[in-house]
């Protein structure tokens, strides 16, 4: 990595940052192209999507026009999904097409696959034979995948080459790829994995040294079909950073670097956040109204069905909450802080899950916790509740029913905040997906069952004497 990409951010680059957007802006409607691409040519090609990201879209088609088409390849794949889906509508064929060439493999094949598929059939036909092969092949991967995330450009040589020879493939690939480079690869005659070596090392070795002597044998790598996920993992475990993709007959096909990882690992955590707020996790600040709205919309109408069903559980005590008033004031604090609890429960367990914290080995530790932990918060809230409902209503036994109804309903969001995500993770659902809506169901019902229930139980302890 270079010095220059190492660069701090600081409130100070942020708050030019402003001042450099309101500057382009008014060279835009000025049309002042030679100041604009002066200003450019300055500018990581992560720092003008970052513009392009948060102007209007004429703005940022007039500002994308300056770009050279090598540095434009570099910023299309760097753009939020819906501007970057704007962009592919308006630009033509032969635009994408040069665009697609100047991109690594992997960031290409991520802009083929969002094309239709007709325009990407033309913009295949148009790349040399290559390039369009390569393409093929890696829009056969699923784009979680380990094949889906990794690109064709590695350097390989043969386990008999000296160093010499090794050398000369780096400089080679330095010339033609344009891309960081890391490790080299070692194959045998049938193109199978069997070492590798850090590039820093070369320059070490006599040019002489047989690559087979000096390779390190033991190989960390992953087939096409690992889960991104999983990919991410290796990567944190072992601190590496770029990782050989053999297919299932162990034959190199690719390579997966850090960058990647970083994209997938934003990517994972943004989802799960979102899921669990029943957001899309294709939906950004820049997503227009109508497209989230219909993106919502469909978990609102799960969370109104719940809110119906723990409406109607309401309904069945209705005669008991006529005869004392201040029962329907006090029952929203129980299914409240129920679900309070069962979002606390349920993004450990979420988080737990995706980080692979939670294993076959331990999920009943992790259930006896929660359990645990559900019943020594139901018993310190609910004691505490309890003493402020009775002292203030001045009827002890009505403080002792929300008292108990708390402990049982914080009872309830421990174990259906541990069950559900565990349930949904072993029927191959996305925990993040469902939990919170399935998961706060359960604490309203049972949140207002138990406390009306027990008022009902206790009635006439509870009627003006």
């Amino acid at each position: 990595m270079s010095e220059q990409e190492t660069i701090p951010i600081t409130p100070q680059t942020l708050e030019v940052d402003d001042e450099l957007m309101s500057d382009i802006v008014d060279l835009i409607r000025s049309q002042s192209d030679n100041a604009l691409r002066n200003i450019l040519n300055d500018l990581f090609p992560e720092d003008i999507a970052h513009l392009l990201n948060r102007m209007e879209f004429e703005d940022a088609q007039y500002l994308f026009l300056q770009l050279p088409t090598e540095i434009a390849g570099k910023v299309l794949p760097e753009l939020n999904d819906d501007l970057r889906e704007q962009f592919l509508d308006w630009l033509s064929k032969k635009q994408i097409t040069e665009l697609v060439e100047e991109m690594p493999s992997d960031d290409a094949t991520d802009i083929v696959a969002e094309l239709s598929r007709d325009m990407a059939e033309e913009v295949l036909d148009e790349l040399d034979e290559k390039d369009s092969s390569e393409l093929h092949e890696l829009l056969q991967y699923d784009e979680s995948t380990a094949g889906g995330i990794m690109q064709k450009e590695v350097i390989t040589v043969k386990k008999n080459d000296t160093v010499k020879r090794a050398i000369q493939a780096v400089r080679r690939a330095a010339r033609e790829q344009n891309e960081q480079l890391y490790a080299i690869y070692v194959i045998d005659e049938k193109d199978l994995l069997v070492g590798s070596l850090p590039v820093a090392n070369l320059i070490l070795l006599p040019p002489s040294r047989r690559i087979y002597k000096v390779m390190d044998t033991d190989v960390i790598h992953v087939r096409t079909n690992v889960d991104q996920e999983e990919v991410a993992k290796i990567f944190k475990k072992y601190n590496i950073i770029s990782l050989p993709v053999t297919d299932f007959g162990g034959h190199l096909v690719g390579r997966i670097t850090i960058d990647d990882v970083v994209d997938v690992i934003t990517e994972e955590a943004s989802e799960d956040i979102l899921r669990l707020g029943g957001v899309s996790e294709d939906e950004h600040i820049s997503t227009a109204p109508l497209v989230a709205l219909r993106r919502r919309l469909p978990w609102l109408y799960v969370n109104l069905a719940t809110a119906f069903l723990a409406s109607s559980v309401v309904n069945l005590f209705s005669n008991t909450i006529q005869s004392v008033v201040v029962l329907a004031a006090l029952m929203p604090i129980v299914a409240g802080m129920g679900g309070n609890a069962a979002t606390q429960t349920i993004t450990v367990m979420v988080r737990g899950i995706a980080l692979g914290e939670i294993t076959d080995a331990n999920t009943r530790k992790a259930f006896l916790k929660e359990i645990r932990i559900g019943l020594m918060n139901g018993v310190a809230n609910g004691v505490l509740t309890g003493t402020v409902v009775g002292a203030f209503n001045h009827n002890p036994v009505l403080g002792l029913v929300i008292c108990l109804a708390m402990i049982i309903n914080m009872f309830i969001a421990g174990f259906a905040g541990t069950i559900v995500p565990l349930a949904l993770k072993w029927m191959k659902i996305d925990p993040a997906l469902a939990s919170a809506v399935v998961v706060t169901t359960f604490t309203d019902v049972f949140g207002f069952a138990s406390f009306l229930g027990l008022a009902t139980l206790l009635l006439k302890y509870l009627l003006p004497s």
